[in-house]
């Protein structure tokens, strides 16, 4: 089974993009998890009218925030049988070649090298639209990943903490925690060339980050004009990348390498 994983709860509009969006990809064989928060019959109203693809969805008993249903619809995707997990947002827009790209990364055995695709990424090439990069980061909106890198790192990820100096001010995002999991074991990532996904909803909605400008240049970056359906083409990066993001990954967390 591939499954979508979508957390929401109380944008319907945005919700509605979102799902045009969607929509506009080849979703076929895909089953959208939708974990809803209870507070808004709009919104859940809209998802048991989507037609376009088979969804699951489940509201909480309670509210119980975006920090903690993010990894419970991952989690219940995966415990329900998902081999192949795209996690999305309410407030994500995907280009219409968005899971052309995500196929090519489930089909090809690339998961023994690479933990996770990202369908996002900031400035991008827009001359090699067929070019997917190695990194060593993630961006968490149009996060792809499979049921082996699920069970290898990203369940582990998701729950990694380490105490932080009194003092020193760190992201209590899961993503940023999956992020720096990663990048301690010295786990490769990839992301396109051109972005697949942008994020639209920093003006209503709720962000542990308040930096000035940086929200709006997550809703600014140029998404791929949807006609690149590949095939798609791997850029690899000098090995000593890995070992000095690895290395500086262990010294800000005071581990010996």
């Amino acid at each position: 089974m591939k499954t979508i994983t979508l957390p929401v709860y109380n944008r319907p509009n945005r919700l509605m993009e979102m799902l045009e969006a969607l929509k506009a990809n080849r979703t076929e064989g895909y089953t959208l998890f939708v974990a809803a928060e209870p507070g808004c019959p709009e919104v859940i109203d809209i998802v048991k009218a989507i037609d376009f693809m088979p969804v699951v969805l489940r509201v909480n008993k309670k509210r119980i925030g975006l920090q903690a249903n993010v990894p419970l619809a991952m989690r219940w995707a995966m415990n329900e049988g998902s081999q192949f997990n795209i996690y999305l947002e309410d407030d994500v827009i995907l280009s219409r070649d968005a899971l052309d790209l995500a196929e090519w990364f489930r089909k090809f055995d690339l998961n023994a090298e690479y933990a996770c695709l990202s369908l996002m990424t900031f400035g991008g090439n827009l001359f090699r639209p067929n070019m997917v990069s190695e990194t060593q980061d993630i961006q968490s909106w149009g996060l792809c990943y499979s049921v082996e890198s699920w069970h290898k790192w990203v369940a582990h990820g998701l729950g990694f903490r380490w105490p932080i100096q009194p003092g020193v001010q760190w992201s209590e995002g899961w993503d940023f925690w999956l992020a720096f999991y990663l990048m301690m074991h010295g786990v490769k990532n990839l992301r396109p060339a051109v972005s697949r996904a942008k994020h639209v909803g920093y003006t209503d909605g709720v962000h542990l980050h308040e930096t000035e400008g940086l929200w709006e240049s997550y809703e600014q970056v140029a998404l791929s004009d949807g006609t690149c359906r590949g095939p798609f083409y791997v850029k690899k990066l000098p090995a000593r990348t890995w070992e000095t993001a690895r290395r500086l990954s262990h010294e800000n967390l005071g581990i010996a390498v």
